[in-house]
């Protein structure tokens, strides 16, 4: 695997140097030692992670040097949910293995395959908690870093989602969504919940009313309507607009809004009665009350 250089009288090729076939007067005994140029040899690395797989890289040398890391190689090797094992000089493992960074005599070319180990697979999975919907569990392998999805896929109505917790009760870690999770185990997320604070209120269209707006929980008690008042009307009901609309309650009647709403107070005037006055054989027209 090696060229003849020259002679020399060191084994190191450090002293007097005589080339091939020289003239020498044999003065004096005298030891010369070959020296050796090994040839250049290039080792390919193969990424190997399917057997399609194209990523390569080389390095070449000419004398024992140790193997280039696969954190340092160029492209950089990476099988997705597989962690590396060693090098070997066949892509099912079955041949001559070399572990990371060990030394190699550049003997010979050789290709040397990136051998791979699957790494256990864990799953993140969200549950709607009281909610409804459905969300795509998250499935990759031991230790990778996963973003926790957004509530889309989730409703409940009247509920705002405010993140995620490990306990159902809200007991355990919470994360919001986006949050960044290490998956080292199986792993469920429950959804968590506020309830809704809508306001209602009340136009009473030219009367008066107390109060003249209410705040309201998502489930909790119903509010109680109000009674409004003005002068000369009889109150009609609480209605969704000002005219028209949809009847929502009379005057002391329960109601739960689902939304921020204002309820218009409907009216319809008092009747006038009419008293006139009549001489009766006197004289004059005194003027008619209404």
């Amino acid at each position: 695997g090696a060229t003849f250089f020259d002679w020399n009288t060191q084994p190191d090729g450090s002293g007097t140097s005589y080339s091939n076939g020289e003239t020498f007067d044999f003065g004096s005994s005298v030891v010369l030692y070959a020296i050796w140029s090994r040839a250049y040899h290039t080792v390919t690395f193969a990424e190997n992670d399917n057997i399609a797989d194209s990523v390569y890289a080389t390095q070449t040398e000419n004398a024992t040097t140790a193997l280039t890391f696969l954190s340092t190689l160029s492209p950089q090797f990476v099988d997705t949910g597989h962690t590396f094992v060693d090098w070997n000089t066949q892509p099912d493992g079955s041949g001559t293995s070399y572990s990371d960074g060990v030394s190699y005599d550049f003997g010979a070319a050789v290709v040397l395959y990136a051998v791979w180990l699957a790494l256990p697979v864990a799953t993140a999975s969200f549950n709607a908690h009281s909610g409804t919907g459905n969300i795509s569990s998250i499935n990759d392998p031991f230790g990778t870093s996963v973003l926790l999805p957004s509530s889309g896929g989730f409703s409940n109505p009247g509920y705002t989602f405010v993140g995620w917790n490990t306990a159902a009760n809200g007991s355990g870690f919470a994360y919001g969504e986006g949050a960044t999770f290490i998956l080292n185990a199986d792993q469920i997320f429950y959804a968590q919940w506020t309830p809704n604070q809508y306001v209602v209120t009340f136009e009473p269209d030219g009367g008066s009313v107390n109060p003249n707006s209410s705040n309201y929980v998502y489930g909790s008690a119903a509010l109680l309507l109000p009674t409004p008042t003005s002068a000369n009307f009889i109150f009609d009901g609480w209605y969704s607009e000002t005219s028209d609309g949809t009847l929502v309650g009379l005057a002391g009647a329960m109601y739960a809004p689902g939304q921020s709403i204002t309820l218009y107070a409907q009216w319809t005037p008092v009747p006038l009665i009419t008293v006139n006055f009549e001489a009766n054989g006197g004289s004059g027209t005194p003027a008619s009350i209404n």
